[in-house]
């Protein structure tokens, strides 16, 4: 593959998933050339390496073996730190994120954003915390005026980081909860899992409402929120049983209401799926 092509990631990606496709393994996870393989036992592994190593040669990958690792129990991928069944921020991020120096202009501001946004899912109520950044964007290209209420954001987004969050890793075979809440200025919601009867954050999930939303009812945000969540982790609860737990008490009740508003009609059709109990 050529570089400086525009459309080269998504070729060299459609041909190693097509590459793979014939093993069929939903424990090998692909990211254009950086590509796990998962397993419990060390003969479970290397009988999936084995199968891998084979699939891709034969389709004429090549590989280099300095950058491969193998038989690991912590590994670094795609910018994140996993191990045990846990999942946390790259530590070279976290360094980065401590030596972030106060901005002084819109693109330095749009940087740190970015940086954070890029941990959004270990940090609860994230568009909250950034929200007196936002405004800052929209000040063309110049100088900033950076207040102590700005330096308090930067200074929240780094101690996030350096407590080193940590989430679990999603299990199927464990039951799903999905804990949603909103209000004018956002909503977003939690997905958790208990073992020994112990909740462990396997996501967060937070979102701005837009100009129109901020003036919705509550009943209409909390639902919002519950729909929002469900798309956006659709690919660990769809197909699943999960339970979704909000304090909009008349939400539940709505699938009997013959007066809702189109538009909350047209959310209510996710909660019409047997799969999802309020």
């Amino acid at each position: 593959m050529p570089f400086g092509l525009r459309n080269a990631p998504q070729v060299f990606q459609r041909a190693i998933n097509s590459a793979l496709k014939p093993l069929d393994d939903d424990r090998i996870l692909v990211y254009m050339d950086d590509v796990l393989s998962v397993s419990e036992t060390v003969s479970e592994g290397l009988v999936r390496l084995d199968k891998l190593l084979e699939t891709l040669s034969n389709s004429g990958f090549s590989f280099n073996f300095d950058k491969c690792s193998f038989m690991k129990k912590k590994i670094e991928y795609l910018g994140y730190t996993i191990s045990s069944g846990e999942i946390r921020p790259n530590h070279r991020k976290i360094e980065v994120s401590q030596k972030l120096p106060t901005p002084s202009t819109v693109t330095q501001v749009r940087q740190l954003i970015g940086l954070a946004s890029d941990f959004r899912q270990f940090i609860p109520n994230f568009p909250k915390l950034l929200k007196p950044l936002y405004p800052l964007t929209a000040a063309g290209k110049g100088k900033i005026s950076w207040t102590p209420d700005h330096n308090k954001v930067l200074k929240t987004i780094i101690t996030h980081l350096t407590n080193k969050p940590v989430l679990k890793i999603f299990d199927p075979k464990l039951p799903i909860e999905l804990h949603t809440d909103a209000s004018s200025e956002g909503y977003g919601a939690v997905l958790i899992q208990k073992v020994n009867h112990l909740p462990h954050v396997i996501a967060y999930f937070s979102h701005r409402t837009t100009g129109a939303e901020s003036r919705y009812h509550s009943y209409e945000l909390e639902t919002l929120a519950v729909v929002k969540a469900v798309e956006h982790f659709r690919h660990y609860l769809y197909g699943r049983k999960f339970t979704v737990f909000t304090d909009c008490s008349s939400l539940k009740a709505s699938h009997s209401k013959k007066d809702l508003m189109p538009r909350v009609h047209r959310w209510w059709a996710i909660f019409l799926c047997p799969m999802i109990s309020i």
